[in-house]
C-alpha cells in the first residue's frame, strides 16, 4: 500500500491542496494521519475516483452563497456604507 502526501492528491486529481483538504475534511476522501501528517491511501483515491467520486455538498454554489450572505450582513451592519456616493 502507498500513502500519497496532500501535495501529490492534488496533482493526481489536478485540483489545489485546499480543495484536497476540504474533500478530506468532508469524509468524501479516506485518509490517515501519521502524526501531524496527512496521507491519502493510493488504493482508496483509485476507488473513490472509479466510483465516480463525489462532490462536495454544496460545490461551487455553496462558497457563492456563503460569500453573498457574508456581504448581505456587512450591508446590514453598516448601512451607511451601501451610501457612500451620496
Amino acid at each position: 500500500m502507498r500513502l500519497l502526501t496532500i501535495t501529490e492528491v492534488s496533482k493526481q486529481l489536478n485540483v489545489s491542496k485546499e480543495r484536497v483538504y476540504d474533500l478530506v475534511r468532508s469524509g468524501l476522501i479516506p485518509s490517515v494521519h501519521l502524526g501531524r501528517q496527512l496521507r491519502v491511501s493510493q488504493e482508496a483515491l483509485q476507488d473513490w475516483a472509479n466510483s465516480g467520486g463525489r462532490a462536495l455538498p454544496g460545490g461551487w454554489r455553496m462558497k457563492q452563497l456563503q460569500i453573498e450572505s457574508g456581504l448581505q450582513r456587512r450591508q446590514l451592519s453598516d448601512p451607511e456604507s451601501t451610501n457612500s456616493s451620496d
